[in-house]
């Protein structure tokens, strides 16, 4: 009766749904275990550790919008994901059995309609209403697939940080700002590079470090070997830049004070506690700084994954992402 009717025959493939199903089941499975797997190396390596550098961990791998999160809820959406098609495939199979079976009974009797010589009118008539009935099953399975997929509530893509993107993103405002400046007063845009670092040093308790403005041949700056910051002219029109490297250089300037400090202190210092200097002294040991490097070559593969290379990465992005137009009138 699907020729008669003028309706399109079900070609649902229930048998791929179902696969997809078993598919997304499988992917649930993986994605948890990578997450149990993920916290449990957290909590391994607090088990060990505490102090705010431990805590920053944590909060980098496990909360808000850590990979560890985000692997958690994509095990939820592949659950129900899972479950969709499996409820999706079950309305579908409904739908198409009902539909073959209403169209199985009534070739029947359309059939002995037109053996009979039943006038067309009437044929017609009962044509119509096989469609209605026909039609009427289609879309209710048709609501049946809809309704399965339309509470998946997907996650948002996670962002990460790329090797190549560790800077941050500065706000439109300041950066603006900065770049005006700039433009107009050079002067006292380093003036407010300088301000930067002061606040720096003052906050966390450690000497302040005096910014110099020097070729560096194409590098944003450097520590010189007094502790002082360098950095080159040519990117101040790229203010994100050298405000991440203004707060990564004096971030490693208060890890080195720290190390610094007396093994046997029980005060604070370099805005950490004697627990965590002693941290960093260890984690700046030569065989954690020289792990992943090739000794038989000249480049120092290791120098990215260092921990102190790390946390200044970190210290720096966070200022740049968090710095807003308020914040930036007290430098100025």
């Amino acid at each position: 009766m699907f020729e008669q009717t003028g309706v399109i025959e079900p070609r649902l493939d229930i048998a791929a749904m179902g696969q997809l199903a078993a598919s997304y089941r499988r992917l649930a499975s993986g994605l948890t275990s990578a997450h149990t797997d993920a916290t449990d190396s957290v909590a391994h390596v607090l088990a060990s550790n505490d102090g705010p550098a431990a805590q920053q961990f944590s909060q980098s791998e496990t909360g808000t919008g850590s990979i560890a999160v985000h692997l958690g809820e994509l095990a939820e959406a592949a659950t129900r994901t899972s479950n969709a098609y499996a409820r999706g495939a079950v309305g579908g199979l409904q739908a198409t059995v009902a539909m073959q079976v209403v169209a199985y009974s009534r070739m029947g009797q359309y059939l002995q309609m037109v053996e009979r010589r039943t006038p067309s009118v009437f044929v017609a008539i009962f044509v119509q209403v096989v469609r209605f009935q026909l039609l009427q099953l289609e879309s209710r399975g048709a609501t049946a697939v809809e309704s399965a997929f339309a509470d998946l509530d997907l996650p948002a893509e996670h962002a990460l940080v790329r090797e190549n993107d560790t800077r941050g993103n500065l706000d439109d405002g300041v950066a603006d700002r900065l770049a005006k400046l700039a433009a107009e007063d050079p002067e006292k845009v380093r003036e407010v590079f300088q301000s930067i670092a002061d606040d720096f040093a003052d906050q966390n308790g450690i000497p302040r470090k005096q910014i110099q403005w020097v070729d560096l041949n194409g590098a944003y700056g450097r520590r010189d070997g007094a502790g002082n910051i360098q950095l080159d002219p040519d990117f101040l029109t790229d203010p994100s830049v050298l405000l991440h490297t203004v707060v990564h250089e004096m971030e490693h300037s208060r890890q080195y004070e720290g190390m610094a400090m007396d093994p046997n202190s029980t005060t604070n210092g370099a805005g950490m506690t004697p627990e965590e200097a002693a941290r960093w002294r260890e984690l700046n040991q030569t065989y954690v700084r020289n792990k992943g490097d090739n000794p038989s070559t000249s480049v120092d593969e290791a120098y990215r994954a260092r921990p102190v290379e790390v946390d200044a990465r970190r210290a720096g992005r966070d200022f740049v992402n968090n710095l807003t137009l308020e914040e930036l009138e007290k430098y100025l």
